[in-house]
């Protein structure tokens, strides 16, 4: 493992395999891939990733499972800036369903803060005004004060 401010050691791989790898995780977020919904709000930085969904129980067919004990895990991991990477995040919600609906988006808001603190914050008002919609007053007017 490198130590802090050294660089990874180089992988036993070959280099054009690397690099279609990259290219195709990076389309995963940036083309049309399954996490396309998930792409990072800055300008000039990519993401690269894949989704992924652990399958908990044996269903006749796919689709939304009601018992939240049979719902499948939702996965993802990511690095940015794909081109030169810095970051790399992966997340695991249990019981999620789809690693694209899930898992992804709280990658692309924890790697948008990583970049940019503000954009990140000014994309959770929102989401936090409509969370404490459902709190006590007392609770609600604390939470959108302390944010201030």
């Amino acid at each position: 493992m490198a130590e802090k401010g050294q660089a990874a050691p180089d992988l036993n791989a070959d280099p054009g395999h690397l690099e279609i790898i990259r290219k195709a995780m990076a389309a995963v977020v940036n083309g049309s891939g399954t996490a396309v919904a998930s792409k990072l709000p800055l300008e000039g930085i990519q993401m690269a990733g894949k989704t992924g969904t652990a399958q908990v129980f044996r269903l006749g067919e796919r689709g939304h499972q009601s018992n939240w004990a049979l719902r499948d895990h939702a996965l993802f991991i990511a690095f940015a800036p794909a081109d030169k990477p810095r970051f790399a995040i992966g997340c695991i919600i249990e019981h999620g369903g789809f690693g694209a609906s899930a898992a992804a988006p709280i990658v692309r808001d924890s790697m948008t803060y990583l970049f940019d603190q503000q954009k990140a914050f000014d994309a959770l008002a929102p989401l936090e005004k409509q969370w404490a919609a459902r709190w006590p007053s007392e609770t609600r007017a604390k939470l959108l004060n302390s944010r201030r």
